[in-house]
């Protein structure tokens, strides 16, 4: 069992009433790419024509040029220059007149170039057996210390189960830290 802290992230949901939807966001030099995923609900999907996605840099260069397919995308910048960046979307509306509210939910993932690693044991052994639908409990430690996400986000990551033969990851487990001054 391996696992690893991937960065950290934010889901939120959006409705918008313009056919335009900007979003300023800030690459730190500690960032390794920067995901945006899109997913439109159908309804509002079938609303436009077309419907692009762009990322542009502080001086507005097009860096990433993308459409919404099936109300789905997932746009990737891969290693950013430190700086502000915009998530662009421009919608066609198939009745401009009508300009009708639409929505979509946004998750903005932020990958860390230095990874950090899950160990994860049961009775002090990395080594051990699952079993269906019994209870397990397992006991994890990182090889170094989180630091604070910015507000808002929450830092996320993977633990990966493998087969002890063989070594291919037999299932994977999302996780998440929520950290906070209280």
């Amino acid at each position: 069992v391996r696992g690893t802290v991937c960065g950290y992230q934010k889901h939120t949901h959006k409705q918008v009433r313009s056919d335009i939807w900007t979003y300023s966001f800030k690459v730190g030099k500690e960032i390794e790419k920067v995901v945006f995923d899109i997913h439109m609900p159908a309804e509002s999907f079938n609303l436009f024509t077309d419907i692009a996605t762009n990322i542009l840099d502080a001086t507005e260069t097009v860096v990433i040029n993308d459409g919404l397919t099936y109300g789905k995308k997932t746009l990737t910048l891969w290693n950013p220059e430190p700086g502000r960046y915009t998530l662009k979307i421009i919608a066609a509306y198939t009745n401009y007149e009508l300009k009708e509210k639409w929505k979509f939910d946004l998750t903005e993932s932020y990958y860390l170039k230095d990874k950090i690693s899950i160990s994860v044991t049961k009775n002090g052994s990395s080594s051990f057996t699952l079993y269906p639908a019994t209870k397990t409990k397992l006991n994890y430690t990182l090889s170094k210390s989180l630091t604070m996400p910015p507000a808002g986000y929450v830092i996320f990551g993977q633990i990966d189960f493998r087969n002890r033969y063989t070594g291919n990851v037999v299932s994977s487990v999302p996780v998440q830290f929520k950290l906070g001054l209280k």
